[in-house]
């Protein structure tokens, strides 16, 4: 996904964040050093060949809506996100996408070490030096 990144950009250049929809959908969003990491031992770890993983957080979900507050509280907008009318998600959009990471869990004792809120910020950093 995107949302992130064009979140932030929008958030930067001209807020205030309008959603199309109220904003309901759950997400969870894994820092790419977090991701990494996994891949990584996945792919050096003998006991894994042949074995299927989802690479992801697993522990933090979080609303449309809420990661757009949080955007704002990170960039220093003062203003509300404006949400748009309740549907049932945009089309073709699932409600729902966290993924379960209990098997990476069991096979390499994985938990994610950047929480979204430090990657949020790294990421609006980032952001604002390019």
């Amino acid at each position: 996904g995107r949302v992130m990144p064009e979140f932030i950009s929008v958030a930067l250049k001209n807020p205030p964040l309008r959603l199309r929809d109220d904003g309901q959908a759950r997400r969870s969003y894994c820092y790419l050093t977090d991701a990494i990491a996994l891949i990584w031992r996945i792919l050096l770890a003998d006991e894994a060949k042949g074995e299927a993983f989802n690479v992801g957080n697993g522990q933090e979900e979080v609303s449309i809506a809420d990661l757009a507050r949080m955007i704002h509280e990170e960039v220093g907008v003062d203003e509300p996100v404006i949400l748009g009318q309740k549907t049932n998600g945009l089309p073709g959009a699932p409600s729902r996408v966290c993924v379960s990471t209990e098997k990476a869990q069991a096979f390499f004792n994985y938990a994610p070490s950047v929480s979204l809120r430090q990657g949020l910020h790294r990421t609006v950093e980032w952001m604002r030096g390019t």
